[in-house]
């Protein structure tokens, strides 16, 4: 801001100075009039962008089209190495291991710095929805991490009954009304969010496609 300012000032001056020199130096150099006088107007034209350039850039930040996030949400279908979705285990209340299926998207940072506190939170949309929550990154079992250029790492987002079918659970188009889409959001630290919806169907492998 106050670079800016001083900046203004400074060309501001400068474009008085050129005005002022373009009549009473140009004596015998006529040719330097127009010249002098063209530099007195680009001068001035800094001076009122320099004054202005925090104004505009803060309507920008505020009313301008969202920045394209540096963060991309990866989900592979054909499922790699079971490394996007795959059977595993947890551990219930009276000890013993339950399986489930659990289901994860990678995080990957497309950009050439390091992007700190990257977190990621999951929700349905339908008319019952589940509460929204934070996503796990699988590596470290921890909400948040920081992610280094080109970096990617997984995030579970999904962890569902196996079998997928069970007593009493609504399926069919039911089923989609109630919990609706699957919506995950990655954001960080001074940086624009990421945004991916999945339609959510535990009827179909995979039980998370593209809309």
């Amino acid at each position: 801001m106050w670079a800016n300012t001083c900046w203004g000032f400074l060309t501001f001056a400068a474009s008085l100075g050129l005005a002022r020199f373009s009549m009473i130096w140009t004596t015998g150099h006529e040719e330097l009039g127009p010249w002098l006088i063209y530099s007195a107007i680009i001068c001035f034209i800094l001076s009122i962008g320099c004054f202005c350039w925090p104004f505009l850039k803060e309507l920008w930040r505020n009313y301008g089209p969202e920045p394209k996030s540096p963060l991309e949400i990866i989900f592979d279908p054909t499922n790699p190495g079971k490394r996007f979705w795959s059977v595993t285990s947890i551990i219930d209340k009276d000890g013993k291991a339950v399986p489930i299926w659990e289901y994860r998207v990678l995080i990957h940072n497309i950009s050439s710095k390091t992007i700190k506190g990257v977190r990621a939170t999951v929700e349905t949309l339908g008319t019952r929805p589940m509460t929204q929550e934070f996503a796990l990154f699988k590596i470290t079992q921890e909400r948040a991490m920081d992610l280094h250029p080109r970096d990617d790492k997984f995030i579970v987002v999904l962890r569902w009954w196996y079998p997928a079918r069970q007593a009493g659970l609504p399926y069919g188009e039911t089923f989609r009304e109630l919990y609706g889409p699957l919506k995950i959001i990655v954001s960080a630290i001074d940086t624009s969010p990421a945004t991916r919806t999945f339609q959510f169907d535990y009827e179909k492998e995979p039980m998370l496609s593209d809309l």
